[in-house]
């Protein structure tokens, strides 16, 4: 698992955040939607489970009630 992106940081939906590596193969996932990755729950050159969250991203609405307030 290689990450791209980093606890804190600012993603839009579709950017790549993680590489994933298996011996079959090498994959990419995309944030889902816009937002900050809030926790890396699966750190780098570590192992997950197939169905295994790997890390929380809050979204921007969350993120704008929240500076509103």
């Amino acid at each position: 698992m290689y990450w791209h992106k980093k606890a804190g940081d600012r993603v839009r939906a579709g950017e790549s955040v993680v590489e994933i590596m298996t011996e079959k193969v090498n994959f990419e996932i995309e944030a889902p939607s816009d937002g900050v990755i809030t926790e890396i729950l699966v750190p780098a050159d570590e192992f997950a489970a197939e169905d295994a969250v790997v890390a929380r991203i809050q979204g921007t609405s969350s993120l704008d009630k929240g500076n509103s307030q």
